[in-house]
């Protein structure tokens, strides 16, 4: 990416550095109750430099060079928590309940996406069955609210069993809902093709975020039947998965007289069937 224009580009560096710090507690409250802790931090900085040969009228090389990119900076910051509490609370169910922060920072004057921050808090819930319930049958059902500071709040749940036929074949599958955030490019870019710095776009490529999008949501099914012998395993999944407010990119679109791109959501609902085939 960095040399896509070899007759241009003359050098670009990313200087980076990253640091990523993570602690974890775990304590056993008693012989039902488990207490699980974990906080983390991670920074990722760098500064960027590009330039570029000056070319004459005929796209020759002149021999002088132009500065586009003086250490500019891009990166960002990440920092959050996670509480979970897991409960034995028969012999037959396990509860597992919890809340999740994520508190995130970033800034990109290169691809220019300004300052922006964002919180996203959640709880979420599951409860497990054990074998005593059910012989050969083990059930889950989770429930997730996801709460961001900037963006709509979405709820998913997850439905999954298996169930043992024999000693070595078993059949599983999993239903529930899931839901994809747009990210900052397609959020807050601000980008231009601008070469020359004064503001005003070169005639070429121009695109805009756009803070109205709304996340994916899906809903998903997948169902399996699998063998498991002492010298093979083997499994075959069938899936589908229906997308609403599919994340379109670089939708094109006319902002002050000029052709530019954008993205938007889709009102066409995105249909994706599939299978796979694992052997070891």
């Amino acid at each position: 990416m960095d040399f896509g224009r070899p007759y241009l580009n003359h050098d670009t560096i990313n200087a980076r550095s990253e640091t990523l710090l993570s602690t974890k507690f775990e304590t056993r409250v008693n012989d039902r109750v488990q207490l699980f802790l974990k906080a983390y931090r991670h920074t990722w900085d760098t500064d960027y430099t590009r330039i570029y040969n000056v070319l004459d009228d005929n796209g020759n090389l002149t021999g002088e060079t132009r500065v586009v990119n003086d250490d500019t900076y891009w990166g960002y910051k990440d920092y959050g928590f996670n509480a979970m509490l897991e409960w034995a609370v028969a012999p037959q169910a396990d509860l597992v309940v919890g809340f999740d922060q994520q508190n995130y920072r970033a800034e990109d004057d290169v691809w220019r996406i300004a300052d922006e921050k964002e919180q996203v808090n959640a709880v979420f819930a599951q409860v497990r069955s054990t074998p005593q319930l059910f012989e050969n049958t083990v059930l889950a059902l989770g429930v997730r609210n996801n709460r961001p500071s900037e963006s709509r709040d979405s709820t998913v749940w997850n439905l999954s069993g298996k169930h043992a036929l024999s000693d070595r074949w078993y059949v599983q599958g999993n239903l529930g809902t899931s839901f994809r955030l747009p990210d900052a490019e397609a959020l807050f870019l601000r980008e231009l093709d601008d070469l020359d710095n004064d503001g005003v776009p070169d005639g070429g490529w121009f695109a805009v975020g756009n803070p109205d999008l709304k996340p994916e949501r899906s809903r998903n099914v997948n169902l399996s039947v699998g063998y498991a012998g002492d010298r093979a395993q083997v499994e075959l999944t069938v899936f589908r998965r229906d997308i609403d407010d599919y994340i379109n990119s670089y939708v094109p679109f006319t902002i002050a007289g000029v052709e530019s791109e954008s993205f938007e959501n889709s009102d066409d609902e995105v249909n994706v069937r599939g299978a796979e085939l694992q052997v070891d």
